[in-house]
């Protein structure tokens, strides 16, 4: 039987778990449907000379808000010409929102708009009122929830006793509690403390390593009791890491991230800065 696909990329690097191959790549009805060193150009419709380029899986970002200045129709553009091709955006339910209903419209915008594939995190903003729609957003394919450890001030923080029964209902669903952690209302002090002072000076006295460590190590601790798997979101201190591996090296299920700038800038970056605010 002949061969035949849709597209043909020829003499490429492709860029696998372990090594870098020489090979070409066909793709029929958008999936991969073969990776060998010589496929026949006349079996594809369209054939791209790939020599010298490498060739990536296409990339998840699993962290995108398209709230602010973004809609998910442009966070898919954007994130295609940058070799992303699945992303997972958080429909952000503020106080007074039903979690259901706005991640029902997520859904049905991403479907409309979205050039790339994508999935949804439901984010509550007021749990204490949007836990009882996790169920439903369940139904909807959305099983993994964010709630926010500090912002006290905003009325937006999910105390213990409600991140605990988020974690619990999670749990019992087989979904994936996140968490933003840090001590909302020891970081609420510290900046009525520090407000009337330029900001880049204290900027790190504000929000120091060791509350969102702390924030960690509880946020950990309420999962474990829940049987609750657990995402840390954009750690940023080097102390919160170490809760994060004690937790992975007993046993439990805690993902994390991070951001480039908390990988490339530090205080003293902020202070020689000609640029920085304060």
């Amino acid at each position: 039987m002949k061969e035949s696909y849709d597209h043909l990329i020829k003499n490429g690097l492709v860029v696998g778990p372990r090594s870098i191959k020489k090979l070409d790549v066909a793709v029929l009805e958008g999936r991969v449907a073969k990776m060998a060193s010589d496929v026949n150009p006349s079996s594809a419709k369209n054939v791209v000379d790939a020599t010298g380029k490498y060739i990536l899986p296409g990339l998840i970002d699993v962290h995108v808000h398209p709230v602010y200045v973004d809609t998910i129709e442009h966070c898919s553009v954007l994130g295609a010409f940058g070799g992303i091709t699945t992303m997972i955006h958080y429909a952000y339910a503020r106080p007074g929102m039903k979690l259901a209903d706005t991640v029902k419209k997520f859904i049905d915008d991403g479907r409309k708009t979205s050039h790339t594939d994508f999935a949804i995190h439901g984010a509550m903003f007021d749990a204490e009122n949007q836990i009882e729609d996790i169920p439903r957003c369940f139904k909807m394919g959305v099983t993994s929830f964010k709630m926010f450890m500090t912002y006290a001030k905003l009325k937006w923080m999910t105390d213990d006793y409600h991140l605990a029964k988020a974690m619990d209902v999670i749990s019992q669903l087989g979904g994936l509690a996140m968490v933003h952690a840090e001590d909302g209302l020891s970081i609420d002090y510290l900046e009525d403390k520090y407000r009337d002072q330029p900001q880049k000076e204290v900027f790190l006295k504000v929000r120091p390593g060791v509350l969102e460590a702390d924030a960690s190590f509880r946020a950990i601790s309420i999962a474990e009791v829940m049987n609750c798997p657990l995402y840390i979101v954009h750690v940023s201190a080097r102390q919160a890491l170490e809760p994060i591996k004690w937790a992975r090296d007993r046993g439990r299920i805690v993902y994390t991230e991070t951001c480039p700038q908390y990988l490339c800038l530090s205080d003293k970056d902020l202070q020689c800065s000609p640029h920085a605010w304060g």
